[in-house]
């Protein structure tokens, strides 16, 4: 979670007092609608409906592109609502759709969704040529490139899973080989863990900040000795989204985002035995 103390100097003027404001109190609702559906529960201000934290994004004094600087500054606040409100703010006046992204996911600062969104705001502040100071984003990976691909990523990264999950996905990257886990969460000999092993080729990072590798092979192997033919070139691309030093998000093939924390080679969290 961000702290304020690792957050630049705070913003002035009528939108940052709106905004630091909300910390202390948020507007109450005005329609019927404001005070009710789906809620968050925040640690400073209790249950909040999305509703009335949309309204009040809506009713902030945004009126040209240099605000979003002050929006960026408190859309990595530590306080639950003000970061939500910023970000409905941030993505209305840069045109982000809100479709691509989850209500919860959206102001997650481990998520990549919230990620997303500072990453369109870096690119729309790019393209409006509205200058900022890079500290302003400072641990985000926003900035990152192609060579910060094995600096930042080498080691272990675990899936974070929940109590529920059957399988987990452990990565390893060590050099310029990539090594795929999949393993049950509880031990099951039906189930030996299988590992696919890519020798890394090329990384590009896409408009997304996204780190995508290309493999000059590939080659699966299973705990219990079993060993695939070599594939060559690889046929399975692999995407890493870094979101900060010890997240990111890991992405095989078309499948879907999985959150990996950096961790040791064995650590696996074991699901409760039934």
């Amino acid at each position: 979670m961000l702290s304020a103390s690792s957050a630049p100097a705070e913003p002035n003027g009528p939108l940052a007092d709106k905004l630091s404001g909300f910390r202390q109190k948020l507007p109450p609702p005005a329609t019927r609608s404001e005070g009710n559906g789906v809620s968050h529960s925040c640690p400073r201000h209790g249950s909040v409906t999305y509703g009335l934290l949309y309204s009040a994004a809506s009713k902030l004094p945004v009126t040209q592109d240099t605000d979003l600087l002050t929006l960026a500054h408190f859309a990595r606040d530590p306080d639950d609502c003000v970061r939500y409100i910023a970000i409905k703010a941030i993505m209305k006046r840069i045109g982000y759709d809100s479709n691509r992204t989850a209500v919860p996911s959206v102001h997650d600062v481990e998520h990549y969704e919230y990620h997303d969104v500072l990453g369109a705001l870096v690119s729309y502040l790019d393209g409006h040529r509205v200058a900022y100071r890079r500290e302003l984003f400072a641990g985000s990976m926003l900035h990152v490139t192609e060579r910060d691909f094995e600096p930042l990523l080498r080691g272990h990264w675990h899936e974070d899973v929940g109590e529920r999950q059957n399988f987990q996905t452990l990565v390893e990257l060590d050099g310029k080989l990539l090594r795929v886990t999949s393993r049950k969460t509880r031990d099951d000999p039906k189930w030996p863990a299988r590992t696919n092993t890519v020798q890394v080729e090329k990384v590009t990072l896409n408009p997304q900040r996204q780190l995508v590798i290309v493999g000059a092979w590939r080659q699966s192997s299973s705990a219990n000795g079993d060993l695939g033919r070599k594939i060559e070139p690889a046929d399975i691309t692999y995407s890493l989204w870094p979101v900060s030093q010890n997240v990111v998000w890991f992405r095989e093939g078309s499948g879907y985002w999985k959150k990996l924390v950096r961790g040791r080679a064995a650590e696996v969290r074991r699901a409760p035995e039934p």
